[in-house]
């Protein structure tokens, strides 16, 4: 039995602490057991305290702590992981990291997520190869905001949520997501019956559902499908949309088209929709449906803008072009007809 050993860097940190290191071997046998506490750290990395235990030929099994690694307002802490060898020289390991601070375009607090998975022989890693719940408090992402939220997330075809294998991939994918927040300043309501999310890749929306605004000045916004790619700037195509305010007596079907969101502008373009006219039941519409190629809108902030051009639906003959304005923080808007 060693009480204690210690390993220092030529600064006095401690880099390697062992205590109550032992190794025995019962009588009558041939199978020795290691086992023993440590604790690591160093210049600006956080402690990691655990034990760890082998008899005999059976594989290495560790409980590990890792303190909270705290830079600024970012702060990531493991409390409990376990790991375990499995067979071929790989090891099992499961446990919750908890993080807080900065992330691409805002920040989020109170993070928690399962940290599930294997460590190859070859060093690659797998995380997620089941459904993973993941919690926050808050999430805040370009002018996106939301409050406390859970999240099923489950792996993809490849069976694991994260791969890292020389290079990064994600294939992770979540049913009946839903969230209430805050879009620079505006309320925001979002709904989809499925997402799929990918890397190198993108991702996709199925059956999206979601109300910008407040009360009767409200946009609404439906989609059969919307789907998007990182670079740059985040792009996609949507498909099988409807659009409609309750102010507005006008309804926007078979919405289809382009979109780009970067500096915290959204541009739609090159959309098409057949536009008609919402009556009471038993009224006649005001006019007959009209389509739509090529439009364009633009949500800046609370700033709505749109053109297009709009053609007798049956017959294809130009019947006038629009523009519009509207403000979501005051309700208030104009459109503009040239006949």
């Amino acid at each position: 039995v060693v009480l204690e050993a210690r390993l220092e860097s030529t600064s006095g940190e401690t880099v390697l602490a062992l205590s109550r290191l032992s190794w025995s071997r019962p009588e009558g046998t041939t199978h020795a057991r290691l086992a023993g506490n440590f604790l690591t750290g160093g210049a600006d990395m956080p402690q990691i305290t655990g034990r760890f235990d082998q008899a005999g030929s059976a594989p290495l099994s560790a409980r590990l702590s890792v303190a909270p690694f705290i830079e600024g307002a970012n702060r990531l802490a493991i409390p409990n992981l376990s790991l375990r060898g499995v067979q071929g020289g790989a090891f099992a390991f499961a446990g919750m990291a908890k993080a807080s601070g900065a992330i691409p375009g805002g920040s989020i607090s109170a993070l928690q997520v399962p940290v599930n998975g294997r460590i190859g022989p070859r060093g690659d890693v797998r995380l997620g190869a089941a459904c993973e719940m993941i919690r926050f408090a808050s999430l805040s992402a370009y002018d996106l905001a939301f409050e406390a939220q859970s999240i099923r997330l489950c792996p993809g075809a490849s069976g694991a949520m994260v791969a890292y294998d020389e290079e990064l991939s994600l294939d992770i994918v979540s049913e009946g997501l839903a969230f209430t927040g805050d879009f620079d300043g505006s309320p925001i309501d979002f709904a989809t019956s499925g997402v799929r999310l990918s890397y190198p890749g993108g991702f996709a929306l199925t059956d999206v559902a979601a109300a910008l605004g407040e009360g009767d000045s409200a946009v609404r916004f439906t989609s059969a499908g919307l789907s998007g790619v990182f670079g740059d700037a985040i792009s996609g195509e949507f498909v099988g949309a409807t659009a409609r305010m309750e102010v507005v007596p006008l309804n926007l079907t078979e919405l289809a088209g382009s979109w780009t969101y970067t500096d915290s502008v959204l541009n739609v373009t090159q959309a098409r929709f057949t536009l008609t006219d919402r009556v009471l039941e038993g009224l006649t519409p005001r006019f007959n449906p009209l389509n739509s190629v090529g439009a364009s809108l633009t949500l800046d902030g609370n700033s709505i803008t749109a053109s297009t051009a709009l053609d007798h639906k049956e017959t294809g003959v130009p019947v006038t072009t629009v523009r519009i304005a509207h403000d979501l923080s005051s309700g208030e808007g104009s459109a503009r007809l040239a006949v």
